[in-house]
């Protein structure tokens, strides 16, 4: 599933558990490094020392650094997910153990296929305002790849995803060579879609997703790379 949702990054104090103990239940080894990112284009720039340094940064744009989660992002990350309105598509706030939960699945998505929701990181401020990435998922018996974008409500309106997104489009495209293009969203999100239709998105189709045992309506939105390079 992903929605527009956009963050300003705010830290709180670790009031429930250590570092090592969330260490210890995340129990993944990261694999900080993928091989490095080919023919990436337009707005990003490519950090060409990425496999020297070993660093986690998967990608560059003017405004934003792009990069695996950390143990360390949880307070910052919970402070947006927290909310309702930023987890508009899942219909409910998320808790502090939902977002732990959710930074080591991405760290395991990491190790399996290289990517997944990537920490999108303010150049200005140097603080956590959201998340973009790339997601495997089943459509209609089909194997798709999918875009996504959550950020805060703080900075909603300043194009950061569709920057974010551009740039994940992009990775895709040029990095893991995938011909279609996907995003799933609530029909009602004019925000989220507005992000679609600027990556060069069109409408394919509907479909229900479930959730918590609740049907979900979305929209389909899909671009090739042909129109995506056209673009």
């Amino acid at each position: 599933m992903w929605d527009i949702t956009v963050g300003g990054s705010a830290t709180a104090g670790d009031n429930s558990q250590s570092a090592v103990e969330r260490e210890l239940r995340c129990d993944i080894n990261i694999a900080h490094t993928p091989a490095s990112v080919h023919s990436v284009s337009r707005s990003l720039i490519i950090n060409p020392r990425l496999e020297q340094c070993n660093m986690d940064i998967i990608l560059e744009t003017s405004r934003l650094t792009i990069r695996h989660f950390r143990e360390s992002d949880i307070d910052a990350l919970y402070e947006i997910m927290k909310k309702p309105e930023v987890m508009y598509a899942w219909e409910h706030g998320f808790t502090e153990d939902e977002v732990q939960d959710w930074i080591c699945n991405q760290q395991a998505c990491y190790q399996k296929d290289e990517y997944g929701y990537f920490a999108v990181i303010s150049k200005k401020s140097g603080k956590l305002i959201g998340q973009a990435g790339l997601l495997k998922s089943e459509l209609g018996g089909e194997n798709i790849l999918e875009v996504g974008y959550i950020f805060d409500d703080s900075i909603w309106g300043q194009g950061y995803a569709i920057e974010a997104a551009r740039a994940c489009a992009d990775l895709a495209f040029n990095r893991f060579g995938v011909n279609k293009l996907f995003a799933t969203i609530r029909p009602e999100n004019e925000a989220s879609v507005k992000v679609a239709l600027k990556l060069g998105m069109r409408k394919t189709g509907t479909y229900a997703k479930i959730y918590q045992d609740k049907e979900m309506p979305h929209d389909i939105y899909m671009i090739d790379k042909k129109r995506y390079d056209d673009e």
